[in-house]
């Protein structure tokens, strides 16, 4: 692909950040805190009722959102909204969410040029600057940075590259883990084959 096709958009030209107020209007809610998102992944979260929930759950969400931790970007704390309803959903203020409202940035694009280690890197730095007691970054600090952004063909093309890496990783990781199992069955089979 020839590079000059591609553009360059800064993040604020991508997404904005919302911070619409829950209209808690169910009893309980499932409260989502940034130990709920990790590395891509939404967690199940906490179903709490509405009056146990501490002050900082008050962000709605919807699918496609990001979610972004404000602190320490290094720890990963980040993950793409799959669910397609979202209403019993309540998220903490500690996490951004990023709206996508570029029609010629591809979801997946944008998020892995978000989520790439080398530019989490140059957050945590940034965090790490800024005074205060722990490593937070804003969207204002964000909204400024600049990726390349190829065609709308091209973005999905990479997009589906790194999702299937992303998948194999997985995979890897669950055959990983699965191997200690593995190990001491086929220990056990052998002392049994041997008695």
């Amino acid at each position: 692909m020839n590079n000059s096709a591609y553009k360059s958009l800064r993040i604020r030209e991508i997404v904005q950040t919302i911070s619409l107020t829950h209209n808690f209007d169910k009893d309980k809610l499932i409260a989502i805190n940034t130990s709920d998102v990790y590395n891509g992944v939404m967690g199940k979260g906490t179903l709490t009722p509405v009056e146990e929930l501490k002050g900082q759950f008050k962000k709605t969400i919807q699918k496609d959102d990001i979610l972004f931790s404000e602190i320490r970007p290094a720890n990963r704390r980040f993950a793409i909204v799959t669910n397609s309803d979202c209403s019993d959903f309540v998220v903490s203020t500690k996490l951004m969410v990023l709206r996508k409202f570029n029609e010629k940035v591809d979801s997946s694009y944008f998020y892995y040029c978000l989520t790439n280690q080398p530019f989490l890197d140059i957050l945590q730095r940034r965090a790490e600057n800024r005074i205060g007691s722990f490593p937070q970054i804003t969207y204002d600090l964000l909204a400024n940075y600049a990726f390349p952004i190829p065609p709308l063909k091209e973005q999905e093309r990479i997009s589906k590259i790194i999702a299937n890496i992303d998948r194999k990783i997985e995979l890897n990781r669950q055959i990983n883990d699965n191997l200690p199992m593995l190990d001491r069955s086929l220990k056990g089979a052998t002392t049994r084959l041997v008695a």
